[in-house]
Parts: structure tokens; C-alpha cells; sequence
């Protein structure tokens, strides 16, 4: 029971998340035309309360590859939180780390939601990552716009070679 409360908690955060987003593609509809879809908002909720979440994954990644922040921190809370049974075969080890992935485009791309999300995941030790306050405090730096991302991944980086 706890777990499907975890669950629906989750889902509701990804809905709420990606739904404004559906409207947020326009940098990357110079790139992919078909990101700008009116009706991607309504036919996306729809996906999202019938459980069609590789629907809603594949209709979203495109607006993500092309390189629009918002799609982008979507499609790493769509990843991170629905089943692989519902995405494809990746494994949870994987799949955290597929969604960090995402996390940091969005977050490289302007994203405060998404350079949040990875502060508090550097606290927490969410999506695998190690608690560690230096990362948590300099993530959540560049979310008040007062730290620099190059200074971020630059500790990410000897962290993994550590």
C-alpha cells in the first residue's frame, strides 16, 4: 500500500510537471515541427490518465532531443518515475541514471526545476547519487541563479573519478 502511495505521489508530480510543458516546446519546434502540436497538452493528460506512459515518453522525447529544457526535465521525471515495464527494459540503475542525464540538459538549458531536483537529489541520495552536501549546495546555487553550472559538473566530474 505504502508503495503505490509513493506511487500515485509520483505520478501526480510527473503530471503536474509535464503538463505546462507540453506548451513550453518553443525552441524546440525550429527543430522538430510536429513539438509545437496544439493539442499535445490535452492528448498528453489523456496518455497520462489511461497509463500510456511509453506513449506519452515517445511523443515528449522529441521536443527533449531537440533540445527544449522543460520536455527535457519531463522526459527525466517520466523516466525516473514510472516503471521500466512501462518505458522499455532499462533497469533501475539505469533508468536513474538515464533521468539524471536528462535532469542536467534541462538543467544546462536554463531549467530551475531541474537544477533543484538535483540539489535535493545530492541531499537526499535520490536517483543513486551519493549524499553530498558540496554538490547539494552548489546545484542549488545555480537555482537562485547565483552559481555557475561549469563549477557543478566540474565537481560531478572528480567526484566519479573518486
Amino acid at each position: 500500500m505504502e508503495m503505490l502511495r509513493k506511487r500515485k505521489s509520483s505520478a501526480f508530480f510527473l503530471l503536474m510537471a509535464l503538463l505546462p510543458l507540453a506548451t513550453s516546446c518553443e525552441k524546440a519546434v525550429a527543430e522538430d515541427p510536429s513539438c509545437g502540436d496544439s493539442h499535445f497538452e490535452e492528448f498528453s493528460e489523456e496518455l497520462y490518465e489511461r497509463g500510456e506512459f511509453a506513449k506519452l515518453y515517445e511523443l515528449s522525447l522529441p521536443c527533449a532531443e531537440a533540445g527544449d529544457p522543460g520536455m527535457q526535465f519531463g522526459v527525466g521525471l517520466l523516466i525516473g518515475a514510472v516503471g521500466e515495464e512501462q518505458i522499455g527494459e532499462l533497469g533501475d540503475s539505469e533508468r536513474q541514471q538515464v533521468a539524471l542525464s536528462w535532469f542536467r540538459k534541462a538543467a544546462i538549458g536554463g531549467h530551475l526545476e531541474a537544477r533543484s531536483l538535483l540539489a535535493d537529489s545530492y541531499t537526499h541520495g535520490w536517483y543513486g547519487l551519493p549524499p553530498n552536501e558540496d554538490l547539494a549546495a552548489c546545484w542549488q546555487s545555480t537555482a537562485t541563479g547565483e552559481g555557475r553550472i561549469e563549477t557543478c559538473l566540474e565537481k560531478e566530474k572528480v567526484l566519479e573519478g573518486s
